[in-house]
């Protein structure tokens, strides 16, 4: 079976009060393929410290 390597982009704004995120991924029969939880440190360290929008791409 051939694996799908295509990626979507997806923008989240949330606010200062938020310490952590959890994204779950799941697939057609809602059966979780993907999870991913992201800290307070972390997200400072992905937004560079910064408030505001970030900017994500496409990996090829």
């Amino acid at each position: 079976m051939e694996e799908n390597k295509e990626k979507r982009v997806v923008q989240i704004e949330i606010g200062d009060d938020v310490k952590k995120v959890t994204i779950t991924g799941e697939d057609k029969d809602q059966k979780v393929v993907m999870k991913q939880e992201i800290n307070e440190d972390e997200l400072e360290l992905a937004t560079g410290g910064l408030r505001g929008p970030i900017a994500c791409g496409k990996n090829k």
